[in-house]
């Protein structure tokens, strides 16, 4: 991640639609920022206005106060921000898949980067395939791939990837991933599945229309305390362990991993010991980190 010139800049920003009664406000308070290869995961209860926010940033809602900035890291080309949605069928345009492609692609038409963006996310099917032929899941690879071949500053994905199988989801997760750490694209994650918050640089929790806690995954699922707490005193170790970590406090269950983490925890290892991924708890048994204790 590179804080060095930010992509998106809100503070205080307020966005919703209009009415017959005027104006109404989705999102009545969002401060943030977005910078070159950060990956930025969003959740919050449904109706919460993580959508409503998501279309803020895309220009598709009102902004009512505050303000937005998009700032392009190109002097000579806007900032380029792509979307893909849990419903992506309604943006599609062309009949097929090739047509589809060939409106996003750039003025060269390499079709052989087109196929190679297609085996990244590992959709198979023929460019004279139909559109309304794909399956669900295979209308948000489509998606994904036309989104990519515009290489975006920022990615924004709300709930892209909820009807692809698991394999599927990783690989494509995988590829988003990539693309972040190789070429710097930034990443908005919208997701109701809390184990995303493992690859995040930084939580945004929404409810209400507000960002009502922004912090990175360890301190989301296993609280704020320093991490050195082991030799800092056992008291101030014992309230560590025993308070109320924000995932928990905000009324989400955590991912079973992170329950693990939290027993290892109650046992007294500091939180860069803790698990965010199954790997993380497989390095850690390895090594004889945890058997130590």
């Amino acid at each position: 991640m590179q804080r060095v010139n930010p992509l998106l800049t809100a503070v205080h920003a307020q966005f919703g639609y209009a009415s017959e009664d005027g104006f109404v406000a989705k999102v009545v308070d969002a401060s943030f920022t977005v910078w070159p290869g950060q990956i930025m995961v969003l959740v919050g209860p449904n109706g919460g206005g993580k959508t409503t926010l998501v279309r803020g940033i895309l220009g598709q809602s009102a902004i009512l106060g505050g303000s937005l900035k998009r700032i392009s890291p190109d002097a000579v080309h806007p900032l380029c921000i792509r979307y893909v949605s849990q419903r992506s069928q309604a943006g599609f345009l062309g009949d097929t898949v090739g047509d589809e492609l060939w409106m996003a692609m750039p003025s060269e038409q390499d079709w052989q980067r087109v196929r190679d963006i297609l085996a990244e996310v590992g959709l198979t099917v023929s460019l004279e395939t139909r559109v309304t032929r794909l399956s669900g899941g295979q209308m948000q690879l489509l998606a994904l791939a036309v989104a990519l071949l515009h290489n975006p500053h920022v990615l924004v994905v709300d709930e892209g990837t909820s009807m692809l199988a698991s394999e599927s989801r990783q690989r494509v997760v995988d590829c988003i991933l990539q693309r972040v750490q190789e070429r710097s694209m930034a990443l908005v994650w919208v997701t109701q599945q809390l184990e995303d918050i493992a690859f995040a640089h930084e939580v945004v929790v929404m409810d209400a229309g507000r960002l009502i806690w922004q912090g990175t995954p360890h301190a989301f699922f296993y609280g704020d305390c320093p991490s050195d707490w082991k030799v800092e005193g056992t008291l101030l170790a014992a309230d560590c362990r025993e308070a109320e970590t924000p995932c928990r406090r905000l009324g989400f269950t955590p991912p079973t991993v992170i329950q693990i983490g939290e027993q290892l925890a109650a046992r007294g290892f500091s939180p860069s010991e803790l698990p965010l991924h199954y790997e993380d708890i497989l390095r850690g048994w390895e090594s004889h980190t945890w058997q130590s204790n």
